[in-house]
This record gives structure tokens, C-alpha cells and sequence, in this order.
């Protein structure tokens, strides 16, 4: 009959391209993230947003009193950390909502107050997680070559992401792509920055 007649089919699409490059500067940032933290002499660990460990070094494991096996999408309250690393927790989810850097201090008689927490992965709907290490009185922080070649690195980048930002006919997709690579190196530089100005003050003051 006639309203048996078969008429199409019916169905939705949704662009998930979206989710998905999202989803990829998320994992790369983790991957940097991590890169970063094993680059550093003093114990160093970096997070998510909901506070759960994402990778920690040798050093930091050593300092917190776990194995660094252990960590690993564990929250600090499910590793038993929570009460005697409140205060640095807490100065992490004031990071986590401001987006702005918590510089410690070499002189703190606790680690907590030694740490400097930073952002990592700044998006759309806020911080993707922080980043924090300790710089210790005597020779903490990054090595001067070290941060001499991640500067190296920083320039290059910004350099040819504005020279890629600067071409014709390249598409809106394209264009935030590249702005954010360029925003990311500048918040990279800022951190190298962060970290060698500390070293530097350490070593002019004898620690």
C-alpha cells in the first residue's frame, strides 16, 4: 500500500572535529607537561583539573612518600596526601581558577611553601591542569644549558608559527590553530623565564 512505500532514511550527523582536536591539544599537552617536569632537578609532578596526578618524577615521588608507579590518576585525597599537603592543594586549585602562576619560596621550612605551581594547557573553558616543582637552596631549578636550549626551542616555534599566521587564504580553523601554538610558546617562554630567574636569584644569593 501506499503508506507501506519505503520514503529514505532519516539520521543526524554531528561534527565531533572538534571534540576530537580538542581532545588532541589535551594529550599533547600532557605529553609536554610531562616531558617538561622530567627535565627538572628537583621533584616536580603535573595534574589534571580534577586534581588527579598525570606524571610525577623520581625526585617527587622520593619527597611525597609513594611509589611513582602509584600516582598515576590518583587524586591526593585517594593517596592519603590530603591532610598533610592541604596548603599545597589548595594554592593548586587557586591556580586551577585564576590561570595565574603561584610562585614558592626556597626558604620554606615545609615543601609546600618551596613549590611553584603554573598552568599548563590554558583552553576555551578554563585550565586544563598545573604544574608544579620545587627549586631547593643548592643548585635547584633547570640546568643553564637545559634552559638555554628550551629558550632555543620556545624561539623557533613562535618563529614559524608567525610566519605560518602570516600566509594568505589560510582558513579560520587554520588561523586559531596557529594563534594558539603562538600563545602556548609565549606561556612556555614565560615559564623558562619563571624558572631562570629563580635559579639565578638562588645562585647571586650564595644558596
Amino acid at each position: 500500500s501506499g503508506k507501506d512505500r519505503f520514503s529514505g532514511y532519516i539520521g543526524s550527523g554531528v561534527d565531533i572535529s572538534d571534540v576530537k582536536d580538542a581532545e588532541t591539544e589535551k594529550g599533547q599537552g600532557i605529553e609536554l607537561a610531562s616531558a617538561l617536569i622530567e627535565t627538572l632537578q628537583g621533584p616536580a609532578y603535573a595534574k589534571d583539573a580534577a586534581g588527579r596526578y598525570i606524571a610525577i618524577n623520581q625526585q617527587g615521588s622520593l619527597l611525597l612518600g609513594r611509589a611513582k608507579d602509584a600516582f598515576r590518576g590518583k587524586s591526593n585525597g585517594q593517596l592519603g596526601l590530603d591532610t598533610e599537603f592541604a596548603a599545597l592543594e589548595a594554592r593548586e586549585i587557586e591556580v586551577l581558577r585564576t590561570g595565574n602562576q603561584s610562585i614558592g619560596s626556597a626558604d620554606s621550612s615545609h615543601p609546600e611553601g618551596r613549590f611553584t605551581i603554573v598552568p599548563w594547557g590554558v583552553a576555551k573553558d578554563g585550565v586544563n591542569g598545573v604544574l608544579a616543582f620545587e627549586l631547593h637552596k643548592q643548585g635547584g631549578g633547570v640546568p643553564s644549558q637545559t634552559r638555554h636550549d628550551m629558550n632555543n626551542l620556545v624561539a623557533i616555534i613562535r618563529m614559524y608559527s608567525e610566519f605560518l599566521e602570516e600566509q594568505p587564504n589560510l582558513e579560520e580553523s587554520t588561523k586559531s590553530r596557529i594563534s594558539q601554538i603562538i600563545d602556548a610558546s609565549e606561556k612556555l617562554g614565560t615559564l623558562v623565564a619563571t624558572l631562570s630567574s629563580q635559579a639565578d636569584g638562588e645562585r647571586s644569593q650564595g644558596r
